[in-house]
């Protein structure tokens, strides 16, 4: 009984006790099986974390994160990717019905569905929103993109700033847009707005294929997604001049590995992931919006 109160958190294990219990398990390599363990209690001990077809590459890492949190805590995660194109509110019933989850983590559109929302809320199912929409605080994991703009502004200096934007972010473009405004007023600069469509490979290369053409000084310019800054970049492959200073909101494995002089904005997954499996399962209040930070190289 004293272990299995030291493993669940519970209650009434002297510290000395608990100490002796973690030192046992990591001896002998335990890890508690969540299955096994809700047989005699008619819970699940799982987490459902659910994707959709543009979910971007950082959710992987934030799911390795994620998964060794519930290990620590005694749950399983399972990850749902939602069909593309259609409302995600059936299949999440259909886990929800299936597995019995205890807790949902929801990613992009889901995260702003109102639907997937309130069947949540009916169902008295706990849920977590990464990086969703700010103008709805519920369960919300929330990342600091108004800090995110004032690093871009210092990072640009005194050189002219682009930020090729694509139509299809929602409120972060909006949000984005207006905190790089004023991250640029307070330093006394100004910045062009360019609208690239859908910010996809094929966009990204015809606008780089523009920029190229064109003679912009000393500018640095800003994009959302790695998917498009390949396709940027790709516009200067097989000429002797270099590509322009580049900035990228997002950060992925192939963005480091082929583009490495590109500035990344590097958002902190495995706080996120923690602080997310820490207010669905210890009912920790959610931490204020995640600091994402800067980076070059690999």
């Amino acid at each position: 009984m004293v272990a299995s109160r030291a493993l669940n958190n519970q209650p009434y294990v002297s510290a000395e006790a608990a100490k002796r219990v973690k030192e046992a398990v990591v001896a002998l390599g335990f890890q508690q099986n969540a299955f096994a363990r809700g047989l005699s209690s008619d819970r699940s001990f799982i987490v459902v974390m659910v994707i959709v077809p543009e979910t971007p590459d950082a959710s992987g890492e934030f799911q390795r994160h994620a998964l060794l949190r519930c290990r620590e805590l005694g749950y399983h995660l399972i990850v749902e990717r939602a069909p593309g194109g259609a409302a995600p509110t059936p299949l999440i019933e259909g886990v929800l019905d299936r597995v019995r989850p205890e807790a949902v983590i929801l990613w992009n559109r889901t995260a702003d569905d109102p639907e997937v929302l309130a069947m949540l809320e009916r169902r008295q199912v706990p849920y977590a929103r990464i990086d969703a929409d700010p103008a709805n605080p519920a369960g919300l994991i929330a990342v600091d993109h108004q800090g995110l703009m004032v690093e871009v502004a210092k990072t640009a200096g005194h050189d002219a700033l682009v930020f090729a934007q694509s139509d299809s972010q929602g409120w972060l473009g909006r949000l984005r847009g207006q905190a790089l405004g004023a991250a640029m007023a307070s330093v006394g600069l100004s910045f062009t707005l360019e609208a690239v469509g859908d910010g996809g490979f094929d966009t990204g290369r015809a606008y780089g294929e523009a920029v190229r053409r064109t003679d912009y000084g000393q500018t640095v310019f800003l994009c959302e997604s790695a998917t498009f800054a390949h396709g940027f970049l790709s516009a200067w492959e097989g000429e002797e001049e270099a590509p322009p200073p580049l900035i990228c909101l997002e950060d992925t494995s192939s963005l480091r590995l082929l583009a490495p002089g590109v500035t990344r904005g590097v958002a902190p997954l495995a706080a996120m992931a923690r602080a997310a499996l820490d207010m669905l399962l210890t009912r920790s209040p959610a931490p204020p919006p995640m600091t994402v930070n800067l980076r070059k190289g690999v």
